[in-house]
């Protein structure tokens, strides 16, 4: 751009700075201060409140409540469980709880849970029993493995279910029982809808009882198919020839065996009648 006439370009002189210009550095300690607040509040604050949580008495177990059942009565949780009273709650094993309440035949599950600060809820589940156990005059329920739950209460338990006899020494073949009946109800449903009682002979035989029945039957398991089967063929001509039947003995493939009932004039114990037969034969 051209100067106005008579004015001489000035040319300024760079004056240097005398003194270094000064770089002002933050300590590291300054700079260290922030992160390390915030670590030690992320960090410190929940470990102070966990010990606090897991060492102050206001989260020491106080109180057990238990929702009502028909056969573990409340009492009994609160005993089983009264060794844990004064526990700190939220370091209470649930597995703990649940072995001591195992003891009791009747609990088939449980659910436990944890209502701060100090107390412990419990529902417990209860067996149900599918059958009668009898054990000279005494009888017990049975549940669905054929395990023995309780003593038999009609006030407070069913009392339509079947009942299980067994011979002495014939325990051991319980747990085979009610697989085999379930066998029955697929194949005959109204013979096992009809059911009063099954007696355990032991070794897979079983002896049945019913009213749809002219008398007690003699079964085993391995071959009740087929023998309940022939059976529908011998039985009306059975009844005919052997009035007052005491007994049918379907055990054997190529025979089977009557026991007829007493005699009304003499009294005479029943003498069992062997016939030959054949799966394809009648009586």
């Amino acid at each position: 751009m051209p100067l106005p006439a008579g004015q001489e370009a000035r040319v300024l002189p760079f004056r240097r700075r005398q003194r270094p210009v000064r770089v002002r550095r933050r300590s590291l300690l300054r700079r260290l201060v922030r992160p390390v607040t915030q670590a030690l509040l992320l960090v410190g604050v929940p470990v102070l409140a966990g010990a606090w949580l897991f060492a102050s008495p206001t989260f020491a177990l106080a109180e057990v409540r238990v929702a009502p059942t028909a056969h573990v009565p409340a009492l009994w949780v609160q005993e089983a469980l009264a060794p844990l009273l004064g526990c700190n709650l939220p370091r209470l094993p649930l597995a703990e709880v649940e072995a001591r309440l195992g003891a009791n035949p009747w609990i088939a599950a449980v659910t436990i849970s944890k209502r701060l600060p100090a107390a412990l809820t419990v529902e417990i589940e209860e067996k149900r029993p599918v059958a009668l156990l009898r054990r000279g005059h005494d009888l017990a329920y049975l549940d669905g493995q054929a395990r023995v739950i309780g003593p038999f209460d009609p006030e407070r338990g069913p009392v339509d279910l079947l009942l299980v006899s067994t011979l002495p020494g014939a325990e051991r073949a319980l747990p085979a029982v009610l697989p085999f009946l379930a066998g029955l109800a697929r194949e005959r449903p109204a013979l096992a809808a009809r059911l009063s009682e099954i007696e355990v002979l032991g070794d897979g035989d079983y002896r049945l009882f019913s009213p749809a029945l002219p008398c007690p039957l003699l079964l085993r398991e391995e071959s009740a198919s087929a023998r309940l089967a022939d059976l529908d063929r011998w039985l009306p001509e059975l009844v005919r020839r052997y009035p007052g039947l005491a007994g049918v003995d379907l055990r054997f493939t190529d025979r089977l065996i009557l026991t007829p009932g007493e005699t009304p004039a003499t009294g005479a114990p029943p003498v069992p009648t062997e016939m030959r037969s054949s799966r394809h034969a009648q009586a």
